[in-house]
């Protein structure tokens, strides 16, 4: 944590550094970036204005520790399956469950802290911020796509990453209950079945789809149970 006056080291300093990390997230949380400020944040947590300081240099370092935060909070729930499930049906479930499930977490603050780190950060912090998100979602594309060549798993990455926060920020906006529904999570499962499933995005790459190629919903259940390669 270079961007940090200090760091924490025992379990009281580590305690108010936690404190105002969380104090920080409740105040983006129902008020919004405009209302956090290194006062209002030392306010919140209970601490002197001081206290904030030795620790942050400046709001922008308490917003990069509230990213390090959620970034660490999300691999903590990754489910185990995307990594060790040898059906691919499994795979694209277990992705759709955790994604709905980080999105549905905590939605206000997900949204006021994107809108902050643009708004905020420097551009070479962002890049840092944007370098992570990109690592995450190739890891777990990787276990979707296979041996695909690098240019269609640069373009699944796309098209999953867009397909699943387009869902799930029309489900926020519209029928937040969706991102709980089991049938509903099931149904976004089948739909990108139809997109990873039976080498789709290799055929894709290759010019193949889209010129006489037909898929039918028995096609689409059956790619359910095809097997993953060795990752």
């Amino acid at each position: 944590m270079s961007y940090l006056r200090k760091s924490p080291r025992q379990q009281r300093a580590a305690a108010t550094f936690e404190a105002i990390v969380e104090a920080a997230a409740h105040i983006l949380r129902t008020s919004g970036g405009r209302a956090m400020t290194t006062n209002a944040i030392a306010a919140r947590a209970g601490v002197s204005i001081g206290s904030l300081y030795q620790y942050f240099p400046n709001k922008q370092a308490i917003i990069r520790a509230l990213v390090e935060r959620e970034f660490a909070r999300v691999e903590r729930v990754r489910p185990a399956a995307i990594d060790e499930a040898q059906v691919k049906g499994d795979v694209v479930r277990a992705v759709v469950d955790w994604h709905f499930d980080i999105r549905g977490h905590d939605p206000a603050l997900a949204a006021n802290l994107g809108a902050i780190v643009d708004d905020v950060l420097p551009e070479p912090e962002r890049k840092k911020i944007a370098a992570l998100r990109r690592e995450r979602v190739g890891r777990t594309v990787g276990r979707l796509v296979g041996d695909a060549a690098n240019g269609s798993r640069t373009h699944a990455a796309f098209v999953i990453d867009t397909c699943l926060n387009a869902i799930a920020n029309e489900a926020l906006r519209r029928r937040p209950q969706l991102l709980k529904s089991q049938v509903f999570r099931a149904e976004v499962t089948a739909l990108l079945l139809g997109y990873v499933g039976d080498g789709a995005v290799q055929e894709s790459a290759r010019g193949k789809l889209g010129s006489g190629a037909t898929g039918t919903p028995s096609s689409t259940s059956s790619r359910a149970s095809s097997k993953l390669a060795s990752p």
